[in-house]
C-alpha cells in the first residue's frame, strides 16, 4: 500500500476506460491526481480520487477515501503482468457477475472496506478505531505497507 503518486500508481490514467454489465468506468488525471468515474453508493457515475495504491503484483487495486474515514477498495484493478502476458489492462474482480450499487459486493458497501477488511493484514501495527455510534472510522498505523516488524516482531529483540 503507498499513497497514489507517479511513481507508485501503475493502472492506466490517460482517459482509460472499461465498459462491465453497462456501466463504464473511467480512469483520468486531473490537478495532479488520479481519478476515477464509477458507479457510486447510490448507483449514479461519481468522480472520486485514488487516495491509495493496493499492491504492485500481478495486479494493483486502488483506495477511494469516503466520508467517516472509510476506505474502499475499487473493484476494477489493473492487470500489472506484461502485455504478452496478457496483463496492462483494466479488469473486473468479478468479472461474470453483475453487481449492483446496492449488492453487498458492490465497491462501495461494508465488504470491500479496507479499514475493517483489508489494513490488519495489508499493514502494519493497524488500529481500526472504529466508533460504532457514529461509524466512522479513524483507522492508523505504524507503517503504512507490511513492514518487518508486522510479523518477526520489533527488530530490537533481533538485535538483541
Amino acid at each position: 500500500m503507498q499513497p497514489a503518486t507517479a511513481e507508485t500508481v501503475l493502472g492506466n490514467f490517460d482517459n482509460a476506460s472499461l465498459t462491465q454489465f453497462g456501466v463504464t468506468t473511467s480512469f483520468y488525471k486531473k490537478d495532479g491526481k488520479y481519478m476515477v468515474k464509477a458507479e457510486g453508493p447510490d448507483g449514479k457515475l461519481q468522480d472520486y480520487v485514488i487516495k491509495y495504491t493496493f499492491g504492485v503484483q500481478p495486479l494493483q487495486q486502488y483506495l477511494i477515501e469516503f466520508p467517516g474515514g472509510r476506505m474502499q477498495a475499487l473493484s476494477l484493478a489493473w492487470d500489472t503482468r506484461p502485455q504478452a502476458q496478457g496483463g496492462q489492462r483494466w479488469f473486473h474482480l468479478y468479472p461474470d457477475e453483475k453487481i449492483t450499487h446496492d449488492d453487498e459486493l458492490h465497491w462501495t458497501q461494508a465488504s470491500q472496506n479496507w479499514n475493517s477488511m483489508c489494513a490488519e493484514c495489508h499493514s502494519t501495527h493497524v488500529e481500526k478505531n472504529y466508533d460504532p455510534l457514529s461509524r466512522t472510522f479513524s483507522t492508523s498505523w505504524s507503517e503504512i505497507d507490511v513492514s518487518c516488524e508486522a510479523c518477526h516482531g520489533p527488530g530490537s529483540e533481533h538485535v538483541a
